[in-house]
């Protein structure tokens, strides 16, 4: 997440698919990390992801998780 924070405004967009998938594969040990979750549904929102394969994956990860956080925030 912070490794997120610190290298995407300084490189662009080059770099955003490998530190989405970082981010990814560190929710998929622990999908319990709401903030990570606030973080790609934030880059969602704002037109960051968009590949609808990813947006699939995020989506079966989440799923299961819904019922015990209703919201995040």
């Amino acid at each position: 997440m912070l490794l997120y924070r610190m290298v995407n405004p300084s490189t662009g967009a080059e770099v955003t698919p490998k530190l989405l998938a970082l981010l990814f594969d560190t929710l998929v040990k622990n999908p319990h990390n709401m903030e990570s979750w606030d973080m790609m549904l934030s880059l969602i929102e704002t037109g960051v992801i968009t590949d609808a394969a990813f947006l699939g994956k995020m989506y079966s990860l989440l799923r299961p998780l819904m019922s015990v956080y209703p919201k995040s925030t």
